[in-house]
């Protein structure tokens, strides 16, 4: 079963690089390895990651046309991860430029980013690391390329217990779990809105957000999160004031997942806003398939 799965994605991907296939579905550019996600898995899984398709309709300035205009954003994204040991993982994600005459509008659709942390993913614990999900683009100058990796975020974050007597009144069904986190993020550098880069180690872009995740059934699950910029004159247009997820999430190995993400929300009281991207199709749909190597037996915690 295995080989046939593997043996139907590389037919796949090879009638998506010969553009026999003529509507592709986007991906939404992150790091989906389960070292972020499950670290059942990623304890005895060294190399794991996903093969990510999406679409999404977006909004973007065409400096060529020197115009704002709608277009449908495709794509396909490899991300692979790799667990450190001592609960460190480090992933990355490499966007496949089958859809170049967009994403190359698109500063928050980076070409690349990756991520490293030190996560249990228990509650009651600390998480901290360091990721980098700017725009990162293949054609950028050596330069360039070097003040993107130092504009990255530091973060760290803590992930409280929600009580038994609590739980009990929020279940739905037996699988039912809320996760939620608190996390402070830190970039020493950044951009802002005409591409340029400022900060130092004092003066940097500091943010805070609150994250939530209620698993509804098993692998069926909404999330959402809420982020405030203490210095928000340094916040930009595709600076999420929240943002909302819902789907299938499975990332055991060879297994699908379908999601719908929405990142780029700003308040209605914003003026300084991507209002062309405020539609709820101009969220991702997302569809990926898992891998690992040297994959062994799921462990419970």
């Amino acid at each position: 079963m295995v080989n046939l799965t593997k043996f139907c994605l590389k037919k796949l991907i090879n009638k998506i690089l010969n553009r026999k296939i003529s509507f592709i579905i986007l991906i939404l550019v992150s790091v989906s390895c389960y070292g972020q996600q499950d670290s059942n898995y990623v304890r005895k899984t060294p190399i794991s990651g996903s093969l990510s398709t999406s679409i999404g309709k977006v909004g973007y300035w065409n400096a060529e046309k020197q115009q704002s205009v709608q277009g449908v954003n495709y794509g396909l994204t490899l991300s692979v991860g790799f667990y450190l040991g001592y609960h460190y993982s480090l992933g990355f994600a490499f966007n496949i430029p089958v859809n170049q005459s967009i994403s190359k509008y698109l500063p928050w659709s980076p070409d690349y980013s990756f991520i490293i942390t030190r996560n249990k993913y228990i509650p009651n614990t600390f998480y901290w690391g360091y990721s980098n999900y700017g725009n990162n683009k293949y054609a950028s100058s050596i330069n360039v390329t070097g003040q993107n990796l130092a504009s990255g975020n530091f973060f760290i974050g803590y992930y409280p217990k929600i009580s038994d007597s609590i739980m009990r009144y929020l279940k739905i069904f037996p699988s039912s779990k809320l996760s939620p986190s608190i996390q402070i993020n830190y970039a020493i550098k950044y951009r802002d809105i005409n591409g340029n880069y400022s900060g130092s180690v004092f003066l940097g872009k500091p943010a805070i957000s609150f994250n939530l995740k209620y698993i509804i059934i098993n692998n069926f699950f909404i999330s959402g999160s809420i982020s405030y910029f203490i210095r928000q004159k340094l916040q930009l247009p595709w600076d999420s004031d929240y943002t909302y997820a819902f789907g299938f999430e499975n990332w055991a190995p060879w297994k699908f997942s379908f999601t719908y993400a929405k990142y780029t929300n700003r308040f209605p009281w914003i003026t300084q806003s991507l209002s062309s991207n405020s539609g709820f199709l101009n969220g991702t749909f997302s569809l990926s398939f898992n891998y690992s190597i040297n994959y062994k037996k799921h462990i419970k915690n």
